[in-house]
């Protein structure tokens, strides 16, 4: 009775991998191969034929153990328990110090469990998710550090190479040394990529470090050039009031060079992208009603000390251009290439500004009033951006003084800027109230003025 009792607990508890073709059946059972050898124990112990469904369960533990023999090795540098089997075999710190395995190996391993053996066993499914986190990082490392051909070929289609953080590029390096295969040579491409990056970076931080003392620079010759901000323009020192009218105002070739190959000084709104007009080498009066404008009304350059000014500007648009360059030949994304992405909105904006105070004439159209306003609403929204950039990225330097070092430099430059530029807009105003002055009586009187 105690038999038949024993072997009838057996079968309910192990039915659901007694009954059923395992074979045919699409949800196969999962079981590990310790549990098989467990229910072959159970079912030895019980001392009566258990018939077809002994047979069964024997034959698929012995089509378990013989694919864990024969892929041993494998399994056991994927730290998968084979202690279960009991046959002799090469001790673990020997079978896992060996070569290493290959993912066409680990393949193999996988595809032949799922034919071999008539259910899914544990240990080949913990293969197969190693199997696909090994697959992963060479994925990812072949697109972070891609072969030599594969990058000429890349560098010969038109599609650009998609960025790789730099904490991505670490954990790659981090996550080879727990694989159980080779990563011999994609590693040592990605610790050439992690160092060529690293250099880049710390020639990059020297560059805007160059950047900030030039732009300090440029402002003391902006101030050496045309004063003060607040003192920009002022009547006593601007204003030609000794000759009639004034004439076409001439802007330096070498300040209209900035603005580019063109011949314009051109400049993008740092949101929108729409810069004012173009402003040529030689301004012409800017309306008919420019010309009869007395001279206190209008705006005069005097270019005497302009020479070092100009210099200066062309070196530190030259380095911001440089500098991004360089930022985009680099396969990483870093906070140094955020930081020449936003030196690209200051940099076109001081260019442009340079043009509008070197030649200020076109402003007094009215056609361009709204330009100028919307120029000057892009400067305060470039200085919003200083507070925030340096919220965000001191913290992704050594030297934390960098960043906030680099954003004042350009925020002094643009906020002098614009008040230089508000000092044009209330000219501007000024002339405008005058012109509708002067229209009114002249509309206005029945008599014509001699």
């Amino acid at each position: 009775i105690l038999i038949v009792k024993n072997a009838d607990e057996w079968f309910k508890k192990y039915k659901p991998y007694l009954e059923g073709d395992n074979r045919r059946n699409q949800a196969r059972c999962c079981i590990s191969v310790k549990k098989l050898r467990q229910i072959v124990d159970e079912a030895n112990a019980i001392p009566a034929n258990l018939g077809n469904a002994m047979i069964k369960i024997n034959r698929i533990f012995s089509q378990a153990e013989k694919w864990m023999e024969k892929h041993h090795r494998i399994l056991v540098r994927c730290g998968i328990d084979c202690s279960v089997v009991r046959k002799t075999l090469p001790p673990p710190s020997q079978a896992s110090g060996g070569t290493w395995a290959t993912r066409v190996e680990l393949q193999n391993a996988v595809s032949t469990a799922a034919s071999d053996v008539p259910v899914d066993l544990e240990e080949a499914l913990e293969l197969q998710h190693i199997l696909d986190k090994v697959q992963d990082w060479f994925d990812r490392a072949t697109i972070v550090a891609p072969k030599r051909s594969t990058r000429m070929r890349k560098n010969r289609g038109s599609a650009a190479q998609e960025k790789y953080s730099l904490d991505e590029l670490s954990s790659l390096v981090e996550e080879a040394s727990i694989l159980p295969v080779d990563t011999g040579e994609e590693l040592e491409r990605l610790k050439i990529q992690l160092s060529m990056v690293q250099s880049w970076q710390l020639q990059a931080q020297r560059d805007m470090r160059d950047i900030t003392n030039t732009f300090h620079v440029m402002r003391k010759e902006r101030t050496a050039c045309y004063g003060a901000p607040d003192r920009f323009q002022k009547r006593n020192n601007v204003f030609d009031e000794a000759s009639g009218l004034p004439g076409p105002v001439k802007v330096p070739s070498a300040l209209k060079a900035i603005g580019g190959n063109s011949g314009n000084c051109t400049a993008s709104s740092p949101e929108s992208g729409a810069g004012m007009a173009t402003t040529t080498q030689r301004v012409d009066s800017p309306s008919k009603m420019a010309a009869a404008v007395p001279a206190t009304k209008r705006l005069m350059v005097n270019y005497s000390k302009v020479q070092p000014l100009i210099n200066v500007e062309k070196s530190v648009h030259k380095m911001i251009a440089t500098l991004l360059k360089s930022a985009r030949s680099i396969g990483a994304r870093t906070a140094e290439e955020r930081i020449a992405e936003l030196l690209e909105k200051v940099s076109p904006w001081c260019v442009r500004a340079s043009c509008i105070i070197a030649s200020p004439d076109e402003v007094f159209e009215k056609k361009y009033f709204k330009e100028l306003d919307n120029f000057i609403q892009d400067a305060e929204k470039l200085l919003a951006l200083r507070e925030n950039t340096i919220e965000k990225e001191s913290q992704n330097f050594e030297d934390t003084t960098l960043i906030r070092d680099l954003c004042d430099s350009w925020s002094f430059v643009i906020s002098d800027e614009k008040v230089r530029l508000e000092t044009i807009r209330e000219r501007r105003d000024e002339f405008q109230d005058w012109s509708s002055k002067a229209q009114t009586l002249l509309s206005s009187t029945d008599k014509k003025l001699s």
